[in-house]
């Protein structure tokens, strides 16, 4: 909020299924980093947004992610309320 964004303005990006769980609970869009800490566990099973499995797949995830933002704020809203799910 300090520095202007709202939650929906942001990706939480994390290595633990509680990084995906309070990334969902403040309303960011959540990426699972599938390398490092969590090798043995299945970050799929997290429900993340976007999975990286690795580091270097951060940018275009980032921007797929800001092009689904783009598209929604273009889009005309749904009589049902309906959302898009981010993948």
């Amino acid at each position: 909020e300090h520095a202007g964004y709202t939650a929906q303005d942001c990706i939480y990006i994390g290595d633990d299924e509680r990084d995906i769980i309070a990334g969902k609970a403040a309303g960011m869009a959540t990426v699972a980093a599938a390398y490092g800490y969590c090798a043995l566990e299945d970050p799929l099973a997290w429900g993340p947004d976007y999975i990286a499995q690795q580091a270097s797949d951060l940018p275009d995830i980032i921007q797929r992610w800001a092009q689904s933002m783009d598209e929604l704020a273009t889009a005309p809203e749904t009589p049902s309320g309906t959302e898009s799910r981010l993948q």
